[in-house]
This record gives structure tokens, C-alpha cells and sequence, in this order.
């Protein structure tokens, strides 16, 4: 997985955290790289979801790709 996201530009969402949202009258470079980094994380998350089983789909349905890659850690871990 780590050699698709790479090609696609879009491995840093494994490693980064969504920024908070900018604020109301942000230039247009700082909100068209929050939304790029959304949108990379959503498209991320959906590929990973589509992965696992059932379980771990409900498990992680509602996170974003960071916190997933988190709370995935912490359960193989233990």
C-alpha cells in the first residue's frame, strides 16, 4: 500500500495529521492544501476500509486515515 500511495503523491496522510480547518478569509494556497489533504485522506481511507474485514470496517468507518492507522496500531500492540 505504501508503494501505490507514494506513486500517488499522497503517502503523508499516513504520517500527518488533518490540519484544523483555516479560518474564514484564508488565502486560497492555504485552503486548497486543507482540502487536498481532506480529500487525500478520505480517498486513503476508503481504499484501507476496503481492505479489512467486516469487523474492523466498523470499527474504523467514521475515522479519517491518520486516526486509523493509530487506533490499528495501538490494537496489534497489545
Amino acid at each position: 500500500m505504501r508503494i501505490v500511495l507514494t506513486h500517488e503523491k499522497e503517502l503523508y496522510v499516513l504520517d500527518e495529521p488533518l490540519p484544523e480547518p483555516p479560518p474564514a478569509g484564508a488565502p486560497v494556497a492555504q485552503r486548497n492544501a486543507y482540502n487536498r489533504h481532506l480529500n487525500d485522506s478520505v480517498e486513503v481511507s476508503c481504499i484501507m476500509l476496503a481492505t479489512m474485514t467486516p469487523k474492523l470496517q466498523k470499527q474504523h468507518e467514521w475515522m479519517i486515515v491518520f486516526d486509523m492507522i493509530g487506533h490499528l496500531k495501538t490494537l496489534y500492540e497489545e
